[in-house]
């Protein structure tokens, strides 16, 4: 017997994630993999490390100049990685 209706694997997938609570964690992930790819090989060089904690992305930079001007794109860059990731699960960045 065949089905009708057709299913992407990927919503199949998405529901499975979304069944068993894994879903921010992948929105996480897909985040901070478009770190790099939002701002450029000089900053994702510049960057010692990244993580989330309670909505709020924590970034640690070795150059102060770097982060000044992060600082500045402060609102938008959260927008656009809000973007990338699917769901907003960024609320604010912590730029150190």
């Amino acid at each position: 017997m065949r089905r009708k209706e057709t299913v992407k694997i990927r919503e199949i997938v998405n529901a499975i994630l979304k069944e068993q609570g894994l879903e921010g964690k992948m929105a996480e992930n897909r985040l901070m993999n478009s770190w790099s790819e939002l701002l450029g090989k000089t900053i994702a060089n510049s960057t010692q490390d990244m993580y989330i904690k309670d909505s709020i992305l924590f970034v640690h930079l070795r150059s102060s100049v770097i982060r000044h001007e992060l600082m500045i794109i402060k609102k938008d860059l959260i927008e656009k990685l809000n973007e990338k990731a699917g769901i907003d699960i960024i609320q604010n960045i912590v730029l150190r």
